[in-house]
């Protein structure tokens, strides 16, 4: 895209416009930058309400600018924009297409697909090598797959666009969205490392989790810089303008959370929902934690962010990086003539990224781009004669085509009249992501040896006075005690209490000793090991020595025995 082209993003409170060129290496030329205000109700989370009048302010922001380029790239912000990480077979292009349409229900499990326009940006190719059975000669097999983003927009969203930029007279290039445009620009601001970036824009947040280079995990929070100046003019009682400039020159935000300060508090929501986003690529990922991360403001950078989200978000003195703050872009030229410091353009930073590879949200009507009103003109009219001709010669076509939508309707009743079906399997598709996500996180935190808490309370509660435990080991569920009491029948009435218990199994003693001291007293020393009741059996057989016999002992056989027969077991088996 060497030819220059007009980047517009479009938010509640700002329209921005930026004059753009991408060179192949990927380095964007910024000409020119201009934002204006956004009428107030024109913009509700993404969707245009009026196009003539936004397409007014755009106009006059372009001429009294000097900006005359005709190609468009908008790139949509949207909360109603939903993103699904995909891996599909490599497949040409067309296939493609053909196969994500086949299965876009499985991706976005909503009422009408029908309703949502698609696109997808191909984040890496994936090969795969399996073996082949041992009788082939052919050697293993190498599977190629392709690793996608797929993104789904209302078509209520993406429509207005292609109006606006016919009634602009712009040509449409692309329609991208905000989270895709900032990934291209943000991958050339760091390193191959694992790496988290907060993008944070006026209304929303997106989090992007980044390892060598490509996208692992993206999520858009609904708080941004707007959450922290809205508390500022609550608190102060001032403009959102004052607000605004405020946050830039002087810190208005505490190192922590939940020191009682309105502004900092304000970002708890945030700061919650980042630390989900983490949490969860943690646990999926546990081979490759995150090792950096940074923060970008659209505009001038909120003093203290950095230091709080460190706080909150990393901790200190653990993980050795803090989140630092992106204040000049990389890859991104400046023109000369450009009237905004170079420092500032992270203001316009989805419009930088959109110019890179923008994905294409087609309309539904008009194909990729809109012509100009004197080439609809034509095409309406060539339409209008074919229909004519086509309707005096296919008549009877005509007749049956309106049969077959009259039958075709009745089938559509017929479908709508048990279409509540479809509510049934979207529960169930949630519920087994969240069972998946449940299942692995309990794989992942189980342990054996979680039981040791009971087990010592339980000593406490039932082991006789007079005995003390010198060593306890525990691994695997396996316990070894090593102790010592001034009896060997207070040493079987613990035995016994051991074995009474129904959470521990497997109770035997394989050393016994006794001594007397100068005085008459006597003491005797044992070991006695045991295992967790809820151990698996096999890992139980094998803690035992293949040259000794275990007697088990459930809690019914231990009530029917006396201290006597518990001390003889022990004595023969020390023996």
């Amino acid at each position: 895209m060497a030819s220059k082209v007009l980047t517009i993003t479009i938010g509640s409170e700002y329209i921005k416009i930026s004059e753009v060129s991408c060179s192949p290496q990927k380095t964007v030329h910024v000409f020119k930058s201009v934002t204006a205000k956004t009428p107030e109700g024109l913009v509700d989370d993404g969707e245009l309400k009026d196009t003539a009048k936004l397409a007014a302010v755009i106009t006059e922001a372009v001429t009294v600018n000097g900006i005359a380029s005709k190609d468009v790239i908008f790139s949509m912000q949207s909360s109603k924009i939903a993103s699904k990480d995909i891996i599909v077979p490599a497949l040409k292009d067309a296939k493609l297409g053909e196969y994500i349409a086949a299965n876009a229900t499985d991706y976005f499990p909503v009422d009408n697909i029908d309703d949502y326009t698609m696109t997808y940006s191909v984040m890496e190719t994936i090969t795969e090598q399996i073996e082949d059975d041992e009788k082939s000669k052919k050697g293993p097999k190498i599977i190629k797959k392709q690793r996608l983003m797929l993104s789904a927009a209302p078509s209520s969203v993406v429509e207005p666009y292609y109006q606006l930029a016919k009634t602009l007279g712009f040509n449409v290039i692309a329609i991208d969205y905000t989270g895709n445009s900032t990934i291209n620009i943000i991958k050339y601001q760091i390193d191959a490392k694992p790496t988290i970036v907060i993008q944070m824009g006026e209304e929303n947040t997106m989090v992007c989790i980044m390892k060598d280079n490509t996208l692992q995990l993206m999520r858009s929070v609904p708080y941004g810089r707007g959450t922290v100046i809205n508390a500022l003019m609550e608190k102060r009682d001032i403009t959102y303008e004052e607000a605004n400039e405020t946050v830039s020159s002087t810190c208005v935000l505490q190192n922590t959370l939940g020191t009682g300060d309105y502004v900092t508090d304000s970002l708890k929501y945030l700061c919650n929902n980042i630390s989900r986003v983490m949490d969860y690529y943690t646990t999926k990922n546990p081979m490759y934690p995150i090792e950096d991360a940074y923060i970008i403001t659209e505009g001038e950078v909120i003093l203290g962010l950095a230091e709080l989200f460190t706080h909150e978000l990393i901790g200190t003195g653990e993980t050795g990086f803090t989140v630092k703050n992106i204040t000049e872009l990389r890859q991104v030229v400046a023109d000369q003539a450009l009237d905004i410091p170079k420092s500032s353009l992270s203001i316009y930073l989805a419009n930088i990224g959109a110019a890179i590879a923008p994905v294409n949200f087609k309309s539904r009507y008009g194909g990729a781009s809109e012509k100009s009103d004197k080439v609809n003109k034509y095409v309406w009219v060539t339409l209008g004669v074919s229909v004519i001709v086509a309707s005096i010669l296919i008549a009877y076509p005509v007749i049956l085509n309106l049969t077959k939508k009259l039958e075709k309707k009745d089938l559509q009743n017929k479908i709508d009249q048990i279409k509540y079906v479809q509510e049934t399997v979207n529960d169930y598709y949630d519920a087994m992501d969240k069972y998946s996500d449940i299942a692995a996180f309990d794989l992942m935190a189980a342990n054996p040896d979680d039981d040791i808490i009971d087990f010592i309370t339980y000593l406490e509660t039932y082991m006789p006075s007079d005995i003390s435990i010198n060593s306890m080991s525990v691994a695997s569920g396996s316990v070894s005690i090593s102790c010592q009491g001034s009896s060997k029948e207070s040493m079987a009435a613990f035995i016994t209490a051991l074995k009474a218990s129904p959470d521990i199994s497997n109770v035997y003693s394989a050393s016994l000793s006794e001594s007397m001291d100068i005085n008459g007293i006597v003491t005797v020393s044992y070991s006695i090991t045991c295992y967790f009741a809820h151990v698996e059996e096999n890992a139980v057989e094998e803690g035992a020595s293949s040259d000794e016999t275990v007697e088990e002992t459930t809690a019914e056989d231990t009530s029917e025995k006396d201290a006597d027969d518990i001390l003889n077991d022990v004595e023969k088996e020390a023996e």
